[in-house]
């Protein structure tokens, strides 16, 4: 779980999502509703490409101290060729899972795979405050976010997978709204400009 936090750093915001940065130039804040979803979204292939955070170790372990409250120590080479993998793994099954298909089998072997590791041990220290044990190895980060993978793909919102329904966007989110009905990545951005495109259309339309 995600803890509340007002702080950011290029990835998951708790209670608002990521701020991301479209080729166009804009910033805006992105809420994928799950925080594998919120890693998928750090970078990756082909059009994710624009939105890569994590180019290097150091890079991993800031966005995981600031998305997911765990700090750290050392982080290697290796942890992020995992991780690139993991968030691969992620973003391909939300794909499938949109288009009604199967989930991809090796794409699920991979985070079978990261999920049977040891998690982060939680702990209740002082007065109700929580705290990861340490050391926290980045195999443990890995196990995690897989396991949160796990019941994204398994649970009762499986099906609230979706991309964003504005033009040209391929962005991927699971809805959690109560009533189920959220169509855009962001109303700052493809929500903003469905009704920008609206608004012109109904001008048009009374003035013709």
């Amino acid at each position: 779980m995600l803890r509340d936090s007002v702080t950011a750093h290029n990835g998951y915001m708790i209670g608002r999502g990521v701020l991301l940065q479209d080729p166009a130039g804009q910033s805006f804040w992105f809420d994928p509703g799950a925080p594998s979803l919120a890693w998928a979204l750090s970078g990756g292939e082909g059009y994710r490409a624009v939105f890569e955070v994590l180019r290097a170790p150091e890079d991993l372990a800031a966005w995981t101290k600031t998305s997911l409250g765990i700090e750290v120590e050392r982080v290697s080479a290796k942890d992020l060729t995992e991780a690139n993998r993991l968030r691969e793994a992620i973003w391909q099954c939300a794909d499938a899972q949109i288009g009604g298909g199967p989930l991809p089998r090796e794409h699920v072997a991979e985070i079978n795979h990261f999920a049977s590791r040891p998690p982060p041990i939680p702990q209740i220290v002082k007065d109700h405050e929580h705290r990861w044990a340490n050391p926290v190895t980045y195999r443990q980060v890995l196990s995690m976010v897989a396991r949160d993978a796990v019941d994204l793909y398994t649970g009762p919102t499986a099906h609230r997978i979706r991309r964003c329904t504005g033009t040209n966007c391929s962005l991927i989110f699971v809805d959690r709204s109560r009533p189920g009905k959220r169509r855009w990545c962001s109303m700052d951005r493809c929500g903003n400009r469905a009704k920008v495109s609206a608004f012109r259309n109904r001008a048009t339309n009374e003035g013709s």
